[in-house]
């Protein structure tokens, strides 16, 4: 992974885990949607964590169906039914429209949800939207 694994226990740990991800710039590969594989490889860090988590969520963002490797729906489902949660946030713009794509192939799991960016210049505050549900009270809580 660009960044490692940490645990975030506080606001100063969360300020500074933001500082890196801000400092981290991101990498083009090529120009093909591989959603499978990023299910896959998401799931192979997931193995890797040192610590037992409460939850386990993927997080997916993208802009248009897969094209590339191997197909999510099956990959999304087979994580899903492994206590996995896949949550994705669809940038509209791309023909065919990604957002029924994602809905249908990647959103898995107990409490899975798909937020929707109306074009890259809505994709701050479509984040913002979806960082606060997926952090809000009921993570907090303690079991």
């Amino acid at each position: 992974p660009t960044i490692g694994w940490r645990h975030l226990t506080d606001a100063r740990s969360v300020r500074a885990f933001a500082a890196e991800v801000a400092r981290n710039r991101r990498q083009f590969f090529s120009a093909y949607t591989a959603v499978g594989e990023a299910l896959w490889h998401a799931n192979t860090l997931s193995a890797t964590n040192p610590l037992t988590c409460r939850r386990r969520v993927i997080d997916v963002s993208g802009d248009g169906a897969s094209n590339r490797g191997r197909a999510p729906g099956p990959i999304a489902s087979a994580l899903a039914a492994n206590g996995v949660t896949i949550n994705a946030l669809v940038i509209t713009g791309a023909k065919p429209d990604p957002v029924d794509y994602y809905r249908e192939n990647v959103v898995r799991g107990t409490g899975a949800f798909l937020e929707v960016a109306h074009g890259f210049d809505d994709y701050t505050r479509a984040m913002r939207r979806k960082l606060t549900r997926e952090l809000g009270p009921a993570v907090a809580m303690t079991e």
